[in-house]
């Protein structure tokens, strides 16, 4: 389901799959670190971690001549892009975070579909790009397994409400 494939692109192809291996990593961290710690607290960690992995990959590249790792320094307009980027990066993973500590993983997880949709409207409108047969179901296949843990999650949650509500059975 990865497109473009492997033969097309060769393993470069990959990095989306890892992407989204590490983000639901993320996810997860956050998750357990958001019952004790402050969003506020917990952005800047994660902005001071980006900082720590990146800068010195910037230095150890810088003047090689690999063209995708050498850092350009922006100009112009692409400050503006930078920060921008930067800035509602930082809203979303915050926003992200606060969610986090107030509902569960499984119930949140299913609101990035809506990543699906705009990446297919976005894709279709800039690009001209329509999803074939193989990426619709590769949707599919996403969609459902997250509906199919929200109705698990929910029917978890009335058994428990259910266990709980009951009375006790008498001691004899």
């Amino acid at each position: 389901m990865i497109q473009p494939s492997l033969a097309a692109f060769g393993y470069v192809a990959l990095w989306p799959l890892g992407t989204a291996f590490f983000f639901a990593f993320y996810m997860l961290v956050t998750r357990a670190m958001a019952a004790y710690m402050h969003p506020v607290t917990m952005q800047m960690h994660t902005s001071l971690a980006g900082v720590v992995i990146c800068v010195p990959l910037m230095v150890l590249f810088d003047g090689t001549g690999w063209a995708e790792l050498d850092p350009v320094m922006p100009a112009g307009l692409n400050w503006l892009w930078l920060f921008g980027v930067g800035f509602w990066a930082g809203v979303s993973h915050m926003c992200m975070t606060y969610a986090l500590k107030f509902a569960p993983s499984a119930t949140l997880a299913p609101l990035h579909y809506s990543e699906i949709v705009a990446a297919v409207a976005l894709g279709y409108l800039i690009f001209g790009d329509f999803p074939n047969a193989m990426t619709w179901a590769g949707i599919a296949v996403i969609v459902s397994s997250g509906l199919y843990i929200i109705h698990r999650e929910r029917l978890g949650a009335v058994a428990k409400r259910k266990a709980a509500a009951s009375p006790a059975p008498e001691a004899i």
